[in-house]
């Protein structure tokens, strides 16, 4: 039987297509983190992941499920999306996404994740900028004034 495939467990058979994150939104998230993550790919309904955004192998950046008392686990919502809040990270651009189940292989998105410094560029802040800047406490004289 030239080509054939002989298995030799069920996981084998459950678990053979290849497995990758294919996506996420946003791509592009702040430093400190807390930004839900909807990640896109091939996920197995019947287990729970821990899921980590860094440099390849690194796996000192777990993503957190918004559940309280989850853990670092997060469950699938569709075969082919999984959401988890991403963790604080340092600012660069290109880290991967790896996603480790319970049970079957490990997926990996690669360079799919970029990480800006939080900047307070809001309306509010905005318009802070147009007041006078605050005094301090304490004596001052007319020449400190602007």
């Amino acid at each position: 039987m030239s080509g054939a495939k002989i298995y030799t467990s069920v996981l084998e058979v459950l678990y053979e297509e290849k497995s990758a994150i294919t996506g996420v939104s946003p791509s592009l998230i702040p430093d400190d983190g807390g930004v839900e993550l909807t990640l896109t790919g091939n996920f197995s309904l019947s287990t729970a992941y821990t899921v980590y955004l860094g440099d390849g192998a690194d796996l000192s950046r777990p993503c957190f499920p918004g559940v309280i008392g989850g853990g670092v686990s997060a469950t699938p919502t569709t075969s082919t999306t999984m959401k988890c809040w991403a963790p604080p990270m340092p600012p660069g651009t290109g880290y991967d996404i790896t996603a480790i189940p319970l049970v079957g292989p490990t997926v990996v998105g690669s360079g799919l994740i970029d990480v800006e410094r939080r900047t307070h560029t809001s309306t509010s802040y905005g318009l802070r900028s147009a007041a006078a800047r605050p005094r301090y406490v304490g004596a001052y004289s007319i020449e400190d004034e602007d």
